[in-house]
């Protein structure tokens, strides 16, 4: 059975191989909890060409199960220990935030 394929239509734009490619810039939480800085994430993937951005959207309780459990990172020439619970509690951003 063959299936007919339609364009993926997101505002303005449609997706599919006869069209440019969707280009989606990856923030992830590297905004670091802070809004404004998630902010000008956005103003530099537009500048960069990106046609969105994502950003990773979480509640830490729903998987940081243990909060004893702890994270090693390097950060800024430093190494950092901390508990990942806490860690991961900075970078949510509240629905009015997102918003």
């Amino acid at each position: 059975m063959h299936m007919k394929r339609f364009p993926i239509k997101i505002d303005q734009f449609e997706i599919s191989r006869f069209h440019n490619p969707f280009i989606i810039a990856e923030a992830g939480v590297n905004h670091n909890g802070e809004v404004e800085k998630a902010l000008q994430m956005i103003d530099v993937a537009k500048q960069s060409g990106a046609d969105a951005i994502k950003f990773q959207t979480f509640k830490a309780e729903e998987f940081c199960a243990d909060n004893k459990q702890n994270y090693t990172y390097q950060s800024q020439g430093k190494t950092i220990t901390e508990p990942m619970l806490e860690m991961f509690k900075r970078f949510e951003f509240t629905a009015d935030e997102w918003r």
